[in-house]
């Protein structure tokens, strides 16, 4: 406090004693000196100069929905899900299947005549050659 009140008797050539007057002389010279600093720094660093202004465009109001919400669904589970699947794949491999029945038929008439071992040989190895491995995720055993 001593060094401000010498620096602005300094400054100001104030050579008062009173107290109030030297008060207010420092008062005001914190104001000069802060309104300096200010356009000092606004001057150093200018303000950026997009600056938007809260309104309808960049903050609208939400707005009430009256839509009819859908009921809700429940979705089966994985589990459920997996179980399908394996139906549907059970109902595929069932050699009663007229898809399934219909292929193999196929395949078995290049070796004509009654069941034999050619027929079983052509489908194995159409089986073999066409064999896919796919990913089997842990955790769905």
């Amino acid at each position: 406090m001593v060094k401000k009140l010498i620096l602005l008797l300094f400054l100001t050539g104030c050579a008062a004693t009173d107290w109030q007057a030297i008060q207010k002389a420092l008062e005001e010279t914190q104001r000069i000196v802060d309104r300096r600093l200010q356009e000092y720094y606004q001057s150093y660093y200018p303000p950026y100069p997009y600056q938007p202004q809260p309104n309808q465009y960049y903050y609208p109001q939400p707005q009430p929905s009256y839509q009819p919400q859908p009921d809700y669904q429940p979705q089966p589970s994985y589990s459920e899900q997996l179980s399908e699947i394996f139906k549907k794949i059970a109902k595929a491999i069932e050699p009663t299947h007229p898809i399934v029945r219909t292929f193999a038929l196929r395949l078995a008439r290049k070796y004509p005549g009654e069941y034999n071992t050619g027929q079983i040989c052509i489908i194995f190895k159409y089986l073999e050659e066409n064999w896919r491995y796919v990913s089997d995720p842990s955790g769905v055993d």
